[in-house]
């Protein structure tokens, strides 16, 4: 079990259910599921190990000045993200799409055109770039992550803010949910959230938040 975006990792067989409740879900865990896990945890063994993950990086191919006509590169050889998140397929699924909708193109010349290789990593940069800096941030947070050169673990704090906006108004409104899912599996690309309906109703789930927070703080 994985840290995720919310809640607290379970360390001993006994934080896994207080672990599941705090993980912000905005329905109610099913009873049935709660008392499975709780079977689990007393009939079985569970074994906690402390992994340290390797060192996350994105290779730039789209900065080379010149490439073999043929060259190309998907997934981890482009880049290796932090496992948790759990974009290793959708990175290859992008590469692979882009691959065959240029090769399409393609089809009727005899030969690849010089700057194939050159567009192919231009165009990857720009489908997958967000998954490298939403992950990275998102890693800044945490105590034991080691930044970029030339980086600390403050950059990306407003990055962090927007997406704890946007994950707030995704669990009261569909629509918002809907574009987020479609971002996290690249089906869109982080300019979707900037569409004016989509802002309004992120801008709207923050004050009404806020709203209730105040309230709340006023009958206690």
């Amino acid at each position: 079990m994985s840290w995720g975006l919310v809640g607290t990792p379970p360390k001993q067989p006994q934080n896994i259910l207080p672990s599941i409740a705090s993980a912000g879900l905005t329905k109610p865990v099913p009873a049935w599921f709660l008392e499975t896990i709780s079977l689990l945890v007393d009939e079985g063994s569970p074994v906690f190990t402390p992994t340290r993950l390797a060192t996350c990086s994105w290779v730039q191919y789209h900065e080379a000045a010149m490439f073999p006509t043929n060259f190309i590169a998907i997934g981890d050889s482009t880049m290796g993200l932090n496992p948790i998140y759990g974009q290793g397929c959708s990175k290859i699924m992008v590469s692979l799409l882009l691959l065959d909708r240029m090769l399409r193109e393609q089809q009727y010349d005899q030969s690849l055109s010089p700057l194939f290789a050159k567009q192919f990593f231009h165009e990857l940069k720009t489908r997958t770039r967000g998954m490298w800096v939403s992950s990275k941030y998102e890693d800044y947070q945490r105590s034991t992550a080691g930044p970029s050169t030339g980086e600390t673990r403050q950059n990306g704090k407003l990055v962090r803010w927007a997406n704890r906006l946007v994950r707030q108004a995704a669990r009261k409104d569909v629509k918002v949910a809907r574009v987020l899912s479609s971002i996290g599996h690249v089906f869109a690309l982080e300019s979707a959230l900037m569409r004016p309906g989509i802002l309004l109703k992120i801008l709207w789930a923050q004050i009404t938040q806020s709203t209730s927070g105040k309230t709340e703080l006023r009958l206690l």
